[in-house]
């Protein structure tokens, strides 16, 4: 299972340096309100990162010198940041 979960930054840092009963409670917390991944998900990406780089690309229908790509190249370009449920590839 995968699951989104929102921490502090700082908290994170104490936990990766040095682990307590805090770090428990924090992420025992973050756990109970993280949000659940759904089984088969594809890759995730950054949708607002992809929308400013199409929103560099002026009329992918016609070919334009500076701008050769679809938006399925913009997407597959995008940087992940949550890699696709093994069981969805194939």
């Amino acid at each position: 299972m995968q699951i989104v979960i929102d921490i502090p930054e700082e908290e994170y840092k104490l936990c990766k340096r040095q682990w307590d009963t805090e770090c428990d409670d924090v992420l025992m917390i973050a756990v109970k309100y993280g949000v659940p991944l759904p089984k088969h998900h594809g890759r995730l990406i950054d949708a607002d990162d992809a929308k400013r780089e199409w929103s560099n690309v002026i009329d992918c229908e016609v070919e334009h010198p500076k701008y050769q790509c679809t938006i399925r190249d913009v997407l597959e370009d995008a940087p992940t940041i949550i890699d696709a449920d093994k069981e969805s590839e194939g």
